[in-house]
This record gives C-alpha cells, sequence and structure tokens, in this order.
C-alpha cells in the first residue's frame, strides 16, 4: 500500500473501515487509504467513497460527491466491459444473487418457486424483494429472461422505498440509456 499499489490501498482501507484481521478499526487511516486509491483509478475505492459521501460517514454528506465517486466507479466498469467483454463483469461477482457458486444456469429446481416468493413478497411492498427481482431481470438469471423494463420497475419499486441498492441500480440503468 505504502508503494502506492491501488488494490493494496483499497483493501488496507477496508480494514481500517472495519478493524478486521486485528487491525485497530480507523475511519480516518481508512478514507485516506480510500482516497489514495481511488486517485490511482481502484473502481472499488470510488465506490466505497461514494458510499460514505451519500450517508455522511467520516466526510460531509453530498450527493453530488457521491455520485461523482459513483460514477467514476460505473465508468470503469465500462471501460472493463468495452475491453474485456460482458462476460467478464458477469462472471466476477454476482453482486449478492446467491450464495458462493451462484451460476447463471441453475443447478436445482427451485428457481421457479424461488422467484413466485420474491413476486409475493415484493407485491406486498418488500423493497429487498423488489431489488432482488430487479437484478434478476436486469442479468437474466434464476429461470427469468432478461427484460430491462421489468427491472427498472422492479428497481424503481424499491428506490420509492428508499433502497440505496436499488437507487443506484436504477440510475446505472439510466446512465447506461436503459
Amino acid at each position: 500500500a505504502n508503494m502506492g499499489n491501488s488494490t493494496a490501498q483499497f483493501r488496507m482501507g477496508a480494514l481500517h473501515a472495519s478493524g478486521a484481521l486485528g487491525v485497530k478499526q480507523d475511519p480516518t487511516q481508512a478514507l485516506l487509504y480510500y482516497y489514495f486509491s481511488s486517485l490511482a483509478g481502484n473502481p472499488l475505492a470510488h465506490t466505497a467513497l461514494g458510499y460514505r459521501h451519500m450517508f455522511g460517514l467520516g466526510v460531509p454528506k453530498s450527493c453530488e460527491t457521491a455520485v461523482r465517486y459513483y460514477e467514476l466507479a460505473a465508468n470503469a466498469a465500462v471501460e472493463q466491459i468495452e475491453l474485456e467483454g460482458i462476460e467478464s463483469v458477469k462472471d466476477y461477482e454476482r453482486l449478492g444473487l446467491g450464495t458462493a457458486g451462484f451460476s447463471r444456469y441453475s443447478q436445482g429446481g427451485n428457481d421457479e418457486d424461488l422467484v413466485d416468493y420474491y413476486k409475493h413478497s415484493a407485491d406486498k411492498g418488500d423493497s429487498n424483494s423488489q431489488f432482488t427481482l430487479g437484478q434478476y431481470y436486469y442479468y437474466g438469471v434464476r429461470g427469468v429472461d432478461r427484460d430491462l423494463e421489468i427491472a427498472a420497475n422492479y428497481f424503481s419499486e424499491a428506490a420509492r422505498s428508499g433502497d440505496p441498492s436499488a437507487q443506484t441500480s436504477l440510475a446505472n440503468m439510466l446512465v447506461r440509456g436503459h
């Protein structure tokens, strides 16, 4: 980290933010590491700083500053897609859509039941279910065909309930012209 490696800087920031692995929790030190990692172009650091500015965690609360950092992270993702193709991003991480080993092509036979459960909960106003269904439709997973219009509708419902992940996903769709 001290030699300018942005990944190491981000990881040190995460360690200082969480106090994990015996590292003393120090929010100021975490911000410093995130900042230098972000300056070096690390998209995870952009996201961490965006989150902190969005909620005023150790920094002045500023939606405008948060959007700037999130935009840097989104632009880095677009660049990665342009260089490596969409599959590299899809396979990198599934954004919490399941447990380790989650696959687009499910091994189990209960996807339909799972999707029905989330639809039932979403219809009752559960923002977590709305967000999850938005992710399913956005990526076309769990036996659901990719449908950006339905994804946007679910993200919108969850966003109206104040779900920050849904707000971010909806904003990401709008930025990408979906």
